[in-house]
């Protein structure tokens, strides 16, 4: 059974607001990758097969989000108008479902990746790493 969805992301810890608030949805169960040894991310076996070896990862995917609410989030998380990574802050459940709050290093997609339909972007991922409880 799935905990109730408690998603929130911003600037600082206590500037958090909830993921529905800002982006007009809640992302997906997000896909999380437990932390292992920190030292890389990911490494690519000889047969294409990407291996986890680093810190903890988590990404939403935002489901048909109005594109002018994945940009506000996004200036908002990251306090900034033109960058598409930085750090901020989000609360995610872990592997095992528990809601906790990180300090993170967000990726927000290239719009020019993105599937779009009219003003909502399609699936749009968003991918947090290096994922340092708060």
């Amino acid at each position: 059974m799935l905990p109730p969805r408690d998603f929130k992301i911003g600037p600082t810890e206590l500037g958090m607001i909830s993921a529905e608030t800002i982006f007009g949805t809640d992302p997906n169960y997000p896909d999380y990758v437990p932390p292992a040894a920190p030292c890389a991310e990911f490494v690519e076996t000889l047969s294409g097969i990407e291996d986890f070896v680093g810190y903890g990862r988590v990404t939403w995917t935002l489901d048909n989000v109005i594109i002018a609410r994945l940009v506000a989030g996004r200036q908002f998380a990251l306090g900034s108008t033109t960058a598409y990574s930085g750090q901020c802050y989000i609360r995610t459940p872990d592997a095992d479902g528990a809601y906790k709050d990180y300090r993170v290093i967000a990726r927000f997609p290239n719009p020019s990746t993105l599937e779009r339909m009219g003003g909502v972007y399609q699936n749009a991922p968003v991918t947090f790493i290096l994922l340092e409880v708060v």
